[in-house]
């Protein structure tokens, strides 16, 4: 008789590993071997999905490289457009055009300048032979037309 309760031999033996087994583990933190492989199985599962989330971003990062946005690298001006050189506007067009042929950004840029120099050439060509400003700025319209038309 415990504590005025009656037990059987069975009980008594069951209460005792019981209370051994709590012992054990929460005392002196000896685990069964099931339940590492349990807590194994679980990290396996938690890396795993932690690679295929990595996986997902790589292969985001790459389609976001593959699928390249045509890069704004001049700024937009709100000047008023004088036809004595190419405003950043006319720029940009012909960067997008380059661009959309196929030429990569550096040698799209140097096509640009060259662009530039020959419109300043042009420029100065027709003030040099006296031009009026009127004419000077309906030419360098026509040669930007060119410039866009050409391929």
């Amino acid at each position: 008789m415990i504590n005025r309760v009656v037990k059987c031999k069975s009980c008594k033996q069951k209460k005792k590993l019981e209370k051994k087994e709590f012992f054990k583990r929460n005392v002196l933190g000896v685990r069964k071997r099931v339940d590492i492989i349990k807590e194994w199985k679980e990290k396996r599962k938690i890396k795993r999905s932690e690679k295929e989330v990595t996986r997902q971003a790589i292969k985001e990062e790459r389609e976001k490289k593959e699928t390249k946005q045509i890069p704004n690298l001049l700024p937009i001006k709100d000047k008023i457009k004088t036809y004595s050189y190419l405003s950043s506007e006319e720029k940009r067009l012909l960067y997008k055009k380059y661009l959309k042929q196929g030429y990569d950004p550096e040698t799209s840029s140097l096509k640009i300048k060259k662009c530039a120099d020959y419109m300043t050439k042009l420029r100065e060509e027709l003030r040099t032979k006296k031009v009026p400003e009127e004419e000077i700025s309906s030419r360098f319209k026509e040669e930007f037309a060119k410039l866009l038309m050409q391929e």
